[in-house]
């Protein structure tokens, strides 16, 4: 059970996000931004503290808007948020690969359940969701290395490249019968 004061920094956060992704749309234009950052927050909820609960909702401020200035919030809400933002010299392997180092438990699993979401929203037979898959399968061997694998969040992740995998094999074998029946 969260604390009053746990719950109203939880609740600032959510606003800080919802304020500073406004106007922000998904992948598919339509979607408001809020549906993906309140995903990555329930997702975690009893599963990180109250600061990576706050954390999780903000995880993509610093990178994505110009919302930058976090001093409102505490330390490790701070530290959660620098951790999972990319830096403008890393590609994003790189910074999959330095919230790896850091073992960073709560890190770890907020970038789980940011991949979860972002792979839902994603096309399939595309090079970039090959791409893609293959930074949450880094994301994945991250959170089996910490310890986190038997854990369901991870194994959703697991359960979600296993889906994308499957669907393009099939697109492609669909793509490959298509081309024969065609040239028949």
């Amino acid at each position: 059970m969260r604390t009053k004061q746990e719950r109203e920094m939880i609740s600032r956060a959510r606003d800080f996000a919802e304020v500073a992704h406004l106007g922000q749309t998904r992948a598919d234009g339509k979607t408001p931004y809020k549906v993906h950052t309140d995903f990555v927050a329930m997702a975690v909820v009893g599963r990180v503290s109250a600061a990576g609960e706050a954390a999780a909702y903000m995880h993509d401020t610093k990178e994505d808007t110009e919302y930058k200035d976090l001093s409102a919030f505490p330390l490790r809400v701070r530290q959660l948020v620098d951790l999972l933002t990319r830096r403008n010299d890393e590609t994003k392997t790189e910074m999959i690969q330095r919230i790896g180092d850091s073992g960073d438990v709560e890190g770890i699993m907020i970038k789980v359940a940011d991949r979860i979401h972002n792979l839902s929203d994603k096309g399939f037979g595309n090079s970039w969701l090959k791409k893609y898959v293959k930074g949450a399968r880094h994301i994945l061997k991250i959170a089996v290395d910490n310890g986190l694998g038997a854990l369901d969040l991870p194994q959703m992740l697991q359960d979600r490249i296993e889906e994308l995998e499957e669907g393009s094999k099939d697109e492609g074998q669909r793509t490959d019968r298509a081309v024969a029946g065609h040239g028949a």
